[in-house]
C-alpha cells in the first residue's frame, strides 16, 4: 500500500491487496441492516472479485487507515457501470446525470 496522504493517526492508502478489501466488503455487507435497501450488494455478483481487482489494478481503490486497521473503502472512478443501471438510482436520472 502507498500512502496517499496522512495526519497522526488517519492514513488514505492506494488498495493493492484483492483479499484485504474482499473482507470488508463482506464485513460490510454482513453488518449493514437492510443492504437490500441501500446498497444492493450481494458479494459474488456485486461486487465480485473481478471488479474489486480491476479496481485494484487501474489504482481506483482506496482504503481510510485508522492506524492499521480499514475503517473505509471507496472507488474512485470515472464512469457507472452497467450494474447501476438497475439500481434505484435510475429513477433519479435527470439529462444523463444521477443523483445519488
Amino acid at each position: 500500500m502507498s500512502i496517499l496522504e496522512s495526519d497522526e493517526s488517519m492514513q488514505l492508502v492506494l488498495a493493492d491487496n484483492l483479499a484485504t478489501v474482499r473482507e470488508k466488503y463482506i464485513e460490510v455487507i454482513e453488518h449493514t441492516k437492510d443492504m437490500n435497501i441501500h446498497a444492493r450488494w450481494i458479494y459474488g455478483k456485486h461486487p465480485t472479485d473481478a471488479m474489486i481487482q480491476s479496481h485494484i489494478d487501474r489504482q481506483e481503490m482506496y482504503l481510510f487507515m485508522d492506524r492499521q486497521n480499514v475503517v473505509g473503502m471507496i472507488a474512485v472512478t470515472m464512469y457507472q457501470g452497467e450494474d447501476y443501471h438497475e439500481s434505484l438510482c435510475r429513477e433519479y436520472r435527470m439529462d444523463g446525470f444521477s443523483i445519488l
